[in-house]
């Protein structure tokens, strides 16, 4: 037969996203539709899907309310945007108003299918979303009137105990307390349309499961695994889940027995997953990535390669040209715009022109001829060129060294900072700088002797002409004026003083280079500072690193407990950890300039690298490379871990564990099962109902790739051996872990994030007037009552054990309360009573559970007091109890029948101790015959 799976998501985690939608798509022969909360502005929509149904509820109307409400003869008052946002009661109307959307949905759904396709309902009940809510009873009773023939099973996602948000946990507290006083039927509610109580002739529903909310919105919830076993739970008898037999044994009793009063029965399930500790993968993934970035900082090495770089096209070195210095270099800074040797030329030319070949002797036009040079020589190339920077002024010459190192600074550190070239490979260039210069100053030492020998040659063949002239006699100074003309001497001039002006410019160039040296010394001993600090900082997180990681292959497995979900976690092996590290490494180089970039412009853009280093040393430096490598490692884990990789690697390590280790791993998780399921539920049943039975089934999900792995065998042994039910394996779509699921019914009561809740829901309804709008039906007196019955406890188990208690003697009354002790050498409990009828009813359900644990240890061991003493105990307990309910001389036959029924109640506790807990005693007690 067909089956159709109707999965109905009302409001809150339940509405759609990518996770949730994903999963229940998984369900074979499925259709979801999801009900939002309604959204200010928005009209009702609804989006449809070959696989699931998106339906929009509009923002609230309370003057649409009301209309609506008139046509369907009810009145209601009318209410603001702010009310409906804290009422269940108001919301619940609203439903009423817009519910066709969701039925005509559903109708849609089922008419697509054959006529003798087999409907199954399952509800997700987000029970702390104010509109899913206010809604679920009409739900639950409009499937019933609407689809008679169909199943319906209820999934009720329960806040976290712990949730910060105290009315969401007051709204789940609510619906439990109407679902409990529902099963009591001490509360009823009604059709808002007829005004009529709902009346049904079968069950609200055929299965109803529990399940508990992450504490934080922000995990998503995984419901594949949750829908999963609601589907095995209704499968047909031929795969009868074990849970099957409990449940049709319930409705049974409820159709044995339609009015007597009966808790609702739940499904709770309790896991013990095994699965890699994604923690620990993050935390040395983490630690590993910042070592690797701050080596990678200090080690240029590490760093992507890069071209070889000209010091003097980057700026960082000054050229051959730059270094000499003319006359036409002006202030120093730039080179002469063409030759020292043209430059005198050109003089010599003037000098020529203005020279009269017959005005003077010849001797007297060559001295002129001289002066006009020195002249111009102390002019202009003595007194501003090189002689001024390199002869006169120490000052100026300093100055000019720290412009232009700055200048050289500046620029570094703009590179720098624009990501250009990293600190390390900048370093690295300084050999190539230094080089650079020590060429050049070797290329100017030669040229410098070679300039010196060259103007003493000029030097001296001028002194030669000159004397050659004074000492010839006349007539061979003719011969000599014709040899040494005036160009000829003018020539030779030209190249001594051009010599003269390169001697000097290539001498200033040798002191320059001498002083800028100690400057570039000077920063590279900072960037060398700076990359220590790295480098250290390196080695000690590289330390750190392979401390945690050798302590996490130690502690092989890690034990994580929160309430009813236990995780066996294994530590990550060794090729994950490389695997994700050489992926990172390509992205290295993005985040080097990203980190260097950051901690130079919080310094500025013409900071210095000593003011780098000197903030460096404060140490605020290694927040940014922690958080760099926090989020890496967290973005390589989940763009890398996919499934088929988690898979890979589980199946992986799973398979490298040794016998030991992991029959070790499996007795710890069956036992932690085992004491959960003791813990947890089994103590309570009887606190809550006489006739309580719980039934249990282990349900073990492991993923294809172990399906005949030997470890899923030997772990269905021990759990089969350990487990307090039945034990079924069952292949999981969780490819990254093993579950072991303990699945059990309950009472709500039972639940364990109960007392949080129903706390949250008591602190909201203290007043009358908040009681009405936090339930959807039912007057203020009626819901006091209701409520008030509605807390189910076995007072026939409660009156045995405090009566034991008090013939124990640690339970005793002083004043107007009892004192409780529970252990000895522990502080008493104090719990408001004037009468042990009384505390029966206001003991809390706990301490219930541990007076019986108290009693049957001192029943079982050797302190039990002489049981004629606990026999005459009992006896003048009893006769107290009837000295004060009955009336003095009245027998109990003729007694009223309430002050009757309220003492026979003890006599059957009394009764029942000395049959089960004292077989010795003769079969006597306080009533007589006549009685």
């Amino acid at each position: 037969m067909n089956t159709l799976k109707l999965i109905l998501g009302l409001g809150g985690l339940a509405e759609p996203n990518q996770a949730t939608m994903a999963t229940a798509h998984t369900l074979s022969d499925s259709h979801t539709i999801w009900l939002n909360s309604p959204h200010p502005h928005d009209a009702a929509t609804s989006h449809p899907n070959h696989l699931y149904t998106h339906i929009d509820f509009p923002a609230f109307d309370g003057a649409a309310l009301q209309a609506n409400a008139r046509e369907r003869g009810m009145n209601i008052p009318l209410f603001t945007p702010t009310v409906c946002a804290t009422s269940r009661r108001v919301a619940r109307w609203y439903f009423w108003q817009h519910q066709a959307l969701l039925w005509s949905a559903c109708d849609e759904v089922i008419a697509k299918r054959p006529v003798n396709t087999l409907v199954q309902f399952m509800l997700l009940i987000d029970a702390g979303d104010h509109l899913a809510s206010s809604l679920y009873v009409d739900c639950l009773y409009q499937i019933r009137q609407r689809y008679p023939q169909v199943s319906c099973h209820l999934v009720l996602l329960m806040p976290h105990p712990e949730h910060e948000d105290v009315l969401l946990k007051a709204r789940a507290g609510a619906l439990m307390a109407e679902l409990n006083a529902l099963g009591q039927r001490t509360w009823q509610p009604s059709d808002l349309h007829t005004k009529q109580a709902y009346v049904l002739s079968q069950p609200l529903w055929d299965s109803a499961h529990v399940h508990g909310l992450p504490q934080y919105p922000e995990i998503s919830t995984d419901y594949y695994q949750l829908l999963a076993h609601v589907q095995a739970l209704i499968a047909p008898k031929s795969s009868e889940h074990p849970l099957q037999a409990a449940w049709q044994d319930e409705q049974n009793k409820r159709h044995s027995k339609p009015k007597e009063p009966r808790l609702p029965r739940m499904v709770s399930s309790m896991q013990v997953s095994l699965q890699l500790n994604m923690g620990r993968l993050h935390l040395a993934l983490q630690q590993h990535v910042q070592a690797h970035l701050l080596q990678a900082l200090a080690d240029a090495e590490h760093q992507a390669p890069t071209a070889t770089l000209d010091v003097v096209a980057q700026a960082w070195a000054l050229d051959e040209q730059a270094l000499l210095l003319n006359v036409a270099s002006g202030d120093g800074n730039t080179p002469a715009p063409e030759p020292i040797v043209k430059e005198w030329q050109k003089r010599g030319d003037f000098f020529i022109q203005q020279a009269r070949p017959h005005d003077g002797a010849w001797d007297e036009q060559m001295r002129n001829l001289h002066a006009n040079f020195q002249k111009v020589y102390e002019k202009h190339f003595r007194g501003m060129g090189a002689e001024l920077y390199y002869s006169l002024s120490q000052t100026r010459m300093e100055n000019w060294v720290a412009q232009h190192m700055l200048k050289v600074e500046h620029t570094m550190w703009s590179q720098c900072l624009s990501g250009k070239v990293s600190v390390a490979v900048l370093l690295n260039h300084f050999a190539d700088i230094h080089s650079h210069y020590r060429q050049l100053q070797e290329h100017y030492e030669i040229e410098q002797r070679r300039l010196v020998q060259a103007i003493d040659e000029r030097r001296k063949h001028w002194h030669t002409i000159m004397q050659s002239w004074e000492a010839a006699p006349k007539r061979d100074r003719a011969k000599l004026q014709q040899e040494y003309h005036l160009n000829f001497m003018n020539q030779l001039l030209v190249e001594w003083f051009t010599w003269q002006c390169e001697y000097k410019a290539v001498s200033f160039a040798l002191y320059f280079i001498q002083s800028l040296l100690p400057e570039y010394q000077h920063i590279q001993a900072s960037l060398q500072h700076i990359t220590a600090m790295w480098q250290k900082a390196a080695t000690k997180q590289q330390q750190l690193a392979h401390g945690t990681w050798v302590e996490q292959q130690q502690q092989w497995l890690q034990q994580v407990g929160v309430e009813n979900s236990h995780q066996y976690l294994l530590q990550p092996d060794a090729s994950m950890l490389q695997d994700l590290l050489q992926t990172w490494q390509t992205q290295a180089p993005t985040w080097l300039h990203e980190v260097t970039s950051t901690w130079m412009r919080r310094l500025g853009n013409f900071a210095t690298f000593e003011q780098w280093q000197l903030w460096l040393q404060q140490g605020q430096w290694q927040s940014l490379t922690a958080r760099i490598a926090q989020d890496c490692s967290r973005q390589l884990i989940q763009e890398q871990c996919t499934p088929a990789f988690l898979q890979a690697a589980f199946a992986k390590r799973v398979a490298i564990l040794s016998n030991m280790q992991w029959q070790q791993l499996c007795k710890h998780a069956t036992d932690t099962l085992s004491r959960l399921y003791q813990r947890n539920i089994q103590p309570l049943g009887k606190v809550l109902s006489e006739f309580s039975a719980q039934q249990a089934c282990v349900t073990v999900l492991y993923p294809a790739a172990l399906e005949t792995s030997e470890a899923v065998t030997q772990l269905l042994e021990a759990a089969t051996q350990r487990s307090p039910a039945p034990v079924q394996g069952r292949l999981s779509t969780c490819a990254e872990r093993i579950e072991i699921l303990l699945t059990s019914t309950c009472y709500l009561p039972e639940w364990y994030g109960h007392a949080a809740l129903s706390a949250a829901y008591r602190s909201c309804t203290q007043e009358d007037k908040s009681l009405w709008y936090w339930h959807v039906d039912g007057e203020i007196p009626v819901l006091r009552e209701a409520l008030f019955v509605a807390e189910a406890r076995n007072r026939d188990l409660i009156r045995q054990q405090l009566l034991l208690a008090q013939v124990f003697n640690h339970l005793y009354f002083c004043k107007d309360h009892y004192n409780l002790n529970l252990a000895d050498g522990e502080s008493d409990i104090s719990i408001a009573a004037n009468h042990l009828a009384e505390l029966v009813e206001r003991i809390p359900l706990t301490l219930v559970r541990k007076v019986l644990l108290r009693n049957r240890a001192l029943r079982d061991g050797q302190n039990m007091p002489a049981l004629k003493y606990m026999h005459k105990q009992l006896d003048m307990i009893l006769a107290d109890f009837r000295q004060h309910i009955l009336p003095a001389g009245v027998d109990l036959a003729d007694a009223d029948w309430k002050d009757a029924g309220r003492y026979v109640v003890w006599v059957r506790a009394v009764q029942h101790i000395k049959q089960y807990w004292l077989p010795q005693t003769a079969k006597e007690t306080a009533v007589s015959a006549s009685s």
